[in-house]
């Protein structure tokens, strides 16, 4: 009997564990964690985005010259497996087609070929393409990351009041950062929906705005987005980027 009563005690010690674990249990600030369990709930909750093993996706984009000009446009195919941190990313420039680049991170390696051949670039360079790729589309969800220094301010956006979250990131302190940029991300008070974002990359700011989404297995995810590169007094200037996603699939 004794023997039983000590594995029913083990057996409730192991499920308060369990109970107790809490991801946003790094955010000190009430109203901060408030707010992004908002976000992500109605971006389709933590849970089914921790249960996502495998996510497929086209991502066609554009990128424009202050006139308006198409300097660039690209066809890609995102391939990401959440189980075993494999990535794919296979990029083709639209108005060329002669060039195949795939860009990977398999068992620990990044790597890129063109056309079939090894590319000179660096793993750094092709981390940061893997990481834009993947933290992009796994927004609000990526905004746990306890390395990530989070604050929270009250503010309008194109007329409509929001919550701003910054994001903070710091690659000389945490190996899970390719960059040192900060990002602040425009949540509608009514839904918790993620609007838009701004981004200081250093040499230019950004502002992201998210147009249409489409809700695949519960999740939330991008289907339309366009970028502004910002002027010096941080009015849009000219429109930037041009991104379309689509052909979703999620297991």
């Amino acid at each position: 009997m004794k023997y039983l009563v000590l594995i029913l005690s083990v057996l409730f010690l192991f499920q308060s564990c369990q109970e107790q674990v809490d991801p946003f249990a790094h955010i000190g600030d009430d109203a901060l964690k408030a707010v992004l369990q908002k976000s992500i709930d109605y971006h389709g909750g933590l849970d089914a985005w921790q249960d996502l093993n495998k996510m497929r996706f086209n991502k066609d984009f554009k990128l424009l010259d202050r006139h308006g000009i198409v300097e660039k446009s690209f066809e890609q195919i995102h391939d990401y497996n959440y189980a075993d941190d494999h990535y794919e990313i296979i990029s083709k420039e639209r108005m060329i087609y002669t060039d195949t680049i795939i860009s990977k991170l398999k068992d620990g390696v990044f790597s890129r070929t063109k056309n079939g051949i090894a590319a000179e670039d660096s793993p750094e360079k092709i981390e940061k393409t893997i990481n834009s790729g993947t933290y992009v589309v796994g927004i609000p969800f990526k905004l746990l990351d306890p390395n990530v220094k989070l604050s929270l301010e009250e503010e309008e956006f194109e007329g409509e009041a929001v919550y701003t979250i910054q994001a903070a990131y710091n690659s000389d302190q945490n190996d899970n950062h390719s960059t040192n940029d900060v990002w602040k991300y425009y949540i509608a008070k009514n839904t918790g929906k993620v609007i838009a974002n701004w981004v200081d990359a250093g040499d230019h700011q950004n502002i992201i705005n998210n147009i249409t989404f489409k809700r695949i297995n519960g999740i939330l995810l991008n289907e339309h987005r366009e970028s502004y590169r910002l002027d010096s007094l941080g009015n849009k200037a000219y429109k930037r980027a041009i991104y379309f996603y689509k052909n979703y699939e999620l297991k």
